[in-house]
């Protein structure tokens, strides 16, 4: 979506979050804090995921390639340098937003 659009959105992380913590969820039904750490864990990979995916999209689309051409040439660092120059205090905000929500909605309450 962000790489179609041309706008980052971060609170998709948040989003993120809650359908991880749903899924956790709905498999365990139950309130041990493993799944909550399931939850964060699953989260904070699926927003390094997310992040690197859109960085790889934009270098595609400005650079002419396809997206898996731009995976081959393209360095992992290369990628992860850009995504820690474009991050601002609301990526900040949003990502621990995400991660709350990953952790404490992957548990059953009571």
């Amino acid at each position: 979506i962000t790489v179609m659009i041309g706008y980052h959105m971060a609170y998709m992380a948040v989003f993120e979050g809650f359908i991880v913590a749903f899924a956790i969820r709905t498999v365990s039904k139950s309130n041990d804090h493993v799944f909550g750490l399931l939850g964060i864990t699953l989260t904070v990979l699926g927003c390094i995921l997310g992040y690197y995916l859109v960085q790889i999209g934009t270098l595609a689309t400005s650079g002419y390639m396809g997206f898996f051409e731009t995976i081959q040439q393209v360095s992992i660092g290369l990628t992860f340098s850009l995504i820690l120059d474009n991050f601002n205090p609301l990526d900040f905000l949003c990502l621990g937003i995400a991660f709350y929500v990953g952790y404490r909605f992957s548990m059953v309450s009571g």
